[in-house]
């Protein structure tokens, strides 16, 4: 069985042949193109010969990549998740890795490393950040390694697409004056207590939000973080903490 990669562009392809079409009697080829790399190429080109000579070779799906991740969502990923993650997984998987992607209606199986990394240069220069652009990377890489489990392609063309890099801002602090002046000035606030527990315990929004008496020893002078309260539209939280929850982030 013979196969070889060429450079096609910027990027290489690989080909074999894997036999003649009982049919027609014409040769078969089988092609896969889109990698960054020559070594990349000729690994993949390897992996596969190597699973059609010990008969492993799963032939591609040529199901439609938005038919595939939604299935893959909703019935697999959504629920091995917080029901909290789920809802920003959610508007991140119908309006970028559907309705606005450029890959969306192609076959599972044709889509490539390069497809992936266009995707993520369109979506830096529609303003997104870098952190945004990288959820949206782990959310691809998750779903392509599961098609490759469920036997629907034989390589995750998002293990070497390349997401922009998070560019480390430097934090700003308060100072202990900065901190004393901004709690004197919302002293009476009815999120006071909020803003008191934020500063001086370290404890996120949730957990504060979360809080109930029985998670509060006074005798002992210790707070036990036993739950962390999220935003979701099945549960409503009737309590002035969550009013100007947004100046804790």
């Amino acid at each position: 069985m013979k196969g070889h990669v060429y450079k096609r562009g910027e990027t290489w392809t690989f080909v074999v042949d894997v036999g003649r079409d009982p049919v027609t009697g014409k040769r078969k080829q089988k092609s896969k193109g889109g990698f960054r790399r020559k070594r990349d190429a000729e690994a993949a080109l390897r992996k596969l010969l190597s699973e059609i000579d010990e008969n492993r070779y799963i032939e591609p799906s040529s199901e439609a990549f938005s038919s595939f991740i939604e299935k893959w969502f909703y019935e697999h990923y959504k629920k091995r998740i917080k029901e909290t993650t789920a809802i920003s997984r959610e508007y991140l998987l119908k309006k970028h890795l559907i309705d606005e992607n450029p890959f969306a209606n192609k076959p599972l199986s044709s889509i490539t490393t390069e497809d992936i990394d266009s995707f993520y240069n369109l979506k830096l220069d529609e303003g997104y950040s870098t952190n945004y652009i990288r959820k949206m990377h782990q959310l691809l890489h998750q779903a392509f390694e599961q098609a490759v489990k469920w036997k629907k392609i034989s390589y995750n063309p998002a293990t070497q697409a390349d997401p922009p890099s998070i560019k480390k801002e430097e934090m700003k602090i308060w100072s202990l004056n900065e901190i004393h002046k901004f709690l004197n000035e919302c002293k009476n606030e009815r999120n006071y207590i909020t803003f008191l527990l934020a500063i001086y315990t370290g404890m996120r929004r949730g957990e504060i939000l979360g809080l109930k008496w029985s998670d509060i020893d006074f005798d002992k002078k210790v707070i036990h973080v036993n739950r962390s309260l999220g935003s979701s539209p099945n549960y409503c939280v009737n309590s002035p903490l969550i009013d100007n929850m947004d100046l804790m982030t």
